[in-house]
């Protein structure tokens, strides 16, 4: 599922980039103990703005020990590899002829990959896609 373009500005995609790395849902403060550089009302503030973009997802919530403050838990609502990939699909230098070329740069550039990983990828290309 591809979702609207959305280019994200740094500190949002560095609060995504946390949520994606860690692979589960996230409290605000555990954003806090990751990216301690910025202040709790910045996160809070990020996260907030996330959610109104239908990027994360409010999952719940809870008052912590002392009272002071509400614990908020987020998921993430799109994934990196969605992300990334509609950054790729809807730049306006993108069409479709492009992807075999991307994808081989990214085999052999990137990742440096041999030939036989290569074909193990494929094998996952076409088991995805279901060609015979």
């Amino acid at each position: 599922m591809i979702f609207a373009s959305i280019i994200l500005p740094k500190k949002e995609l560095e609060i995504m980039e946390i949520i994606w790395s860690e692979d589960r849902a996230l409290t605000n403060q555990e954003f806090m103990t990751l990216k301690p550089e910025l202040s709790g009302a910045a996160i809070q503030e990020l996260l907030d703005t996330l959610v109104n973009k239908n990027l994360l997802s409010l999952i719940g919530y809870s008052d912590d020990t002392s009272g002071d403050c509400t614990i908020f838990t987020y998921s993430y609502v799109i994934s990196s590899e969605v992300y990334y990939l509609q950054q790729l699909v809807l730049s306006p230098s993108m069409n479709i002829s492009k992807i075999p070329c991307i994808v081989r740069g990214l085999c052999r550039e990137v990742c440096h990959l041999e030939n036989e990983e290569i074909d193990r990828i494929q094998a996952v290309i076409k088991k995805e896609i279901k060609v015979e």
